[in-house]
């Protein structure tokens, strides 16, 4: 496509030799940071095939004895159906679930979207106690990062991109961490 609209091949290869989908190239999707003794990746995947692939990278790069924890959500505007999807993928995917709302209610109730994406990880046989609840969005980040442990990885998916980025990279944890573990780099993650 880049050739067709006018760039050489050169550029356009050059273009994609350096493109890595860091926070300041591609903000929202598959960002990596390892600056707490665990790994955190930021991804939108806001819709059941989008946290189907995530869910599936995550489980291929999960340090083995490391936790995965999600925070997850969907826009209220959705069916109820995927609202429930977005749980069942949930509960198979990550050991522990932090389900959250805000901003993104869009004219449900408040808790409507928590409570059917726990109905979904229930019906999926998630335990109970492998699920939260946290309305707020910036409260839903603190919470999945004061779960993570060193090893762990936690996944954020957040609408406010930018300040959930700047969460993470100001978040201290609240205990002594272990010395950083030893990540494997992630090189040319799958698309989806």
């Amino acid at each position: 496509m880049a050739v067709a609209a006018g760039l050489t091949p050169e550029t356009a290869a050059g273009a994609l030799r350096t493109f890595a989908s860091t926070y300041e190239q591609n903000p929202g999707r598959l960002n990596v940071y390892d600056g707490h003794g665990f790994r955190v990746v930021m991804d939108y995947a806001h819709n059941p095939d989008g946290l189907r692939a995530l869910g599936g990278l995550i489980r291929a790069i999960k340090p083995e004895g490391g936790r995965s924890i999600a925070m997850l959500s969907v826009p209220g505007d959705r069916r109820d159906d995927e609202i429930l999807a977005m749980g069942e993928i949930g509960a198979v995917f990550f050991d522990d679930l932090v389900f959250r709302e805000t901003p993104d209610n869009r004219g449900r109730s408040p808790g409507e979207v928590i409570r059917l994406m726990t109905e979904g990880a229930l019906a999926a046989n998630a335990e109970p106690g492998r699920i939260r609840g946290v309305r707020r969005e910036e409260d839903a980040v603190q919470a999945s990062l004061d779960l993570a442990r060193p090893g762990d990885l936690v996944v954020l998916t957040p609408t406010r991109v930018d300040a959930v980025w700047r969460q993470v990279l100001d978040y201290r944890p609240p205990r002594q961490v272990a010395p950083e573990p030893r990540f494997e780099p992630i090189v040319d993650p799958p698309h989806g």
